[in-house]
């Protein structure tokens, strides 16, 4: 009888110390990849952990060649200061060791990519998406896209696939909803076919969502907890990140800014509203409404000497929504900077200045505070990187565990 009370109790001690082990491999995979800490000592101290915690966990890692670990390159002089002369051997994580699947859909075409646990990339491959694409047509062009990639590249170890999409989505479900004006794509099951042949865990999100989070782990926002991500695409929206995480809110669909009206007798959306802001601001009718044919195109004509006056007030529409949306984003999400993306960077360069003035005197805790304004690190590629960053953010949560033997 003692016996069977005790088992129970057993089982759920293995379970929680199991628990723990992951946990805490997690925040070390974490806290190197995110260049939080580089040497034993530095984990110790970061994660609140025991030495000899650090230690058993470095080991398993390293022997499984998951981390290196390798000799410092400090000099001699700043070796003075440290005891016995030897500084802590550094510690980083072995490039292509832990490796994901990243596609991005966008509203014509379809990207593919390898990424590694410290932002390595394989070149990307893409597929146009024609004016007759369907559901089958898209998750065909998905599916040879990734067999592709793991012929190319047969030896690299692959523990999931992220997939950064155009919305809406239900990223519970891994369902892409009813996005508008998107070729005769609506209602596609993207998670269950993947998962099914691929056998690997596969991870949904808006794409701005996405480039956030991208920009957190490997860009232009590597130094914040929390930050706000505004892309131009074929849309607007918004990526959230709130205490490094990002914010979905109860049904996933937070962050569609583009569709606050701002002009109730403006010209109607497909959202059903009028004037919404993406109207104004999204590259396309950037370009449409100052009868550029690209962005090149556009920046030469502002470039000029004396511009032509309907560019010019094609610009002042730009330039008085966006005022209005960063201060509108700056007071709902309070972030410590705002990245603006997805759009050409030769052309939002030149109006950061501006924004960034105009946001900051005018948002409700002015003269309190300043958030800095400044373009994506990663560029167009932000969204494909974001795809592989919310695979990534499993592992860093300890969600997805590594194969087994790492993972066991």
């Amino acid at each position: 009888m003692a016996q069977e009370t005790f088992i129970p109790h057993l089982k759920k001690t293995s379970k929680n110390m199991q628990f723990l082990k992951n946990s805490n491999r997690s925040a070390v995979l974490c806290a190197l990849a995110l260049k939080k800490a580089s040497n034993r000592t530095e984990l110790a101290s970061y994660l609140n952990l025991t030495r000899m915690a650090i230690s058993n966990i470095v080991n398993e890692l390293r022997d499984h060649a998951i981390i290196l670990e390798v000799s410092s390159t400090e000099n001699e002089g700043e070796m003075d200061h440290i005891p016995n002369g030897r500084p802590p051997k550094q510690l980083m994580l072995a490039d292509w060791s832990i490796s994901v699947i990243c596609i991005n859909i966008r509203r014509y075409s379809v990207s593919c990519m390898l990424m590694d646990i410290n932002g390595n990339t394989k070149p990307p491959m893409t597929r146009c998406l024609p004016a007759h694409a369907d559901n089958a047509f898209l998750m065909e062009t998905v599916i040879k896209l990734i067999e592709e990639a793991r012929e190319t590249f047969p030896k690299i170890p692959i523990i999931g696939i992220g997939v950064s999409s155009i919305g809406p989505l239900d990223i519970y479900q891994k369902h892409l909803l009813n996005p508008p004006d998107f070729r005769n794509i609506r209602d596609v099951d993207i998670g269950a076919p993947l998962e099914e042949r691929f056998h690997l865990p596969v991870y949904l999100d808006n794409d701005m969502n996405c480039s956030a989070l991208a920009e957190l782990y490997f860009g232009a926002g590597t130094a914040c907890r929390d930050l706000v991500f505004l892309g131009f695409s074929a849309g607007v929206g918004a990526g959230i990140i709130m205490n490094e995480k990002i914010l979905h809110g109860f049904g996933g669909f937070a962050g569609e800014v583009g569709h606050i009206s701002i002009n109730p007798i403006g010209p109607p959306c497909p959202c059903g509203q009028k004037g919404c802001i993406e109207l104004y601001t999204r590259g396309e009718n950037i370009l449409e409404n100052t009868g550029a044919a690209s962005f090149e195109e556009l920046n030469a004509l502002l470039d000029q000497e004396n511009p032509p006056r309907f560019v010019l007030n094609s610009i002042k529409q730009y330039i008085d929504a966006m005022h209005t949306l960063m201060v509108a984003a700056a007071n709902s999400y309070d972030p410590n900077i705002m990245i603006l993306g997805d759009i050409d960077i030769a052309f939002i360069k030149r109006f950061i200045p501006d924004l960034e003035e105009y946001m900051n005197s005018h948002m409700l805790n002015h003269g309190y505070k300043h958030i800095k304004v400044i373009p994506s690190a990663l560029a167009e590629a932000a969204s494909l990187y974001g795809a592989g960053s919310i695979v990534l953010q499993r592992v860093f949560e300890g969600e997805l565990s590594l194969p087994m033997p790492c993972g066991g």
